[in-house]
């Protein structure tokens, strides 16, 4: 009767096999640390969208608010006051007369 017995387990390092193992260890770790990475990204992608559909939010409302009708007393205290910037004289003397024509500009007749 013979009895069978396995053979004496190998040395890692006289094994071939021993370093596909380690390859095949190190690609699951590559592996696990690329899908971190792109979940990282994913969340800084999902941030910078939130932050970009914020910002196109108020450019809408701005251009919302720049398309409606301007008064009529609003577009004469606008160029004059345009004017006034272009008057030589102190930049104290303009602000006055700016001041002075928005004052007049937001009272209701």
């Amino acid at each position: 009767m013979s009895s069978r017995t396995d053979p004496p387990a190998p040395d890692d390092a006289a094994d071939p096999d021993a370093s596909d193992h380690d390859s095949h260890s190190n690609a699951s770790i590559e592996a696990q640390l690329e899908i971190w990475r792109l979940r990282d990204a994913v969340i800084g992608a999902e941030a910078t969208a939130g932050e970009l559909r914020a910002r196109l939010t108020e450019a809408e409302h701005t251009i919302l608010a720049m398309q409606r009708p301007v008064t009529r007393r609003n577009r004469i205290a606008g160029k004059a006051i345009g004017l006034v910037r272009r008057l030589p004289g102190s930049e104290a003397a303009r602000q006055r007369a700016e001041g002075a024509i928005r004052a007049r500009r937001s009272a209701r007749p």
